[in-house]
């Protein structure tokens, strides 16, 4: 019982604390994210998702593309931030996508732009199990 009053607290308090930064929450395990968003906001843009990583797990993420077709896009980018850490990655227009990210812990994706620009982009994730600390993943003989 005291386990489950625990785990309703802290899962509580995580989810009060990406609500309050209004980022969508992704829960899925894989998926693909395509953003388009031609609307004007005369003070920039920006939106965030967050993909909470279960204990045991890691993810892979690749961003694809910032609004490449349009050099009005040159301010728009991409910054993935990897909770617990340091780790910061940004990304622009003129950036070279071919790498992934992997995490361990909790990733926040936020796209951000300051004049007129669809900023269209994609990113790809899939969260898999760290095979390694399953139980019996790796019997001794």
């Amino acid at each position: 019982m005291k386990l489950l009053v625990t785990f309703i607290f802290l899962f509580g308090c995580l989810l009060s604390a990406v609500i309050c930064e209004n980022c969508e929450i992704i829960t899925s395990q894989s998926g693909i994210n395509r953003i388009y968003d031609d609307t004007f906001y005369d003070d920039g843009y920006e939106r965030c998702w967050k993909m909470p990583i279960p204990a045991g797990k890691f993810i892979r993420l690749k961003i694809n593309g910032i609004g490449q077709d349009s050099p009005k896009c040159a301010d728009a980018f991409i910054k993935i931030s990897v909770a617990g850490t340091t780790e910061e990655y940004s990304f622009g227009a003129s950036h070279d996508y071919k790498h992934l990210i992997t995490a361990l812990n909790n990733v926040t994706v936020t796209h951000t732009y300051y004049n007129f620009c669809p900023a269209p982009f994609e990113f790809i994730y899939k969260i898999q199990d760290i095979e390694c600390i399953k139980r019996r993943q790796f019997p001794l003989r």
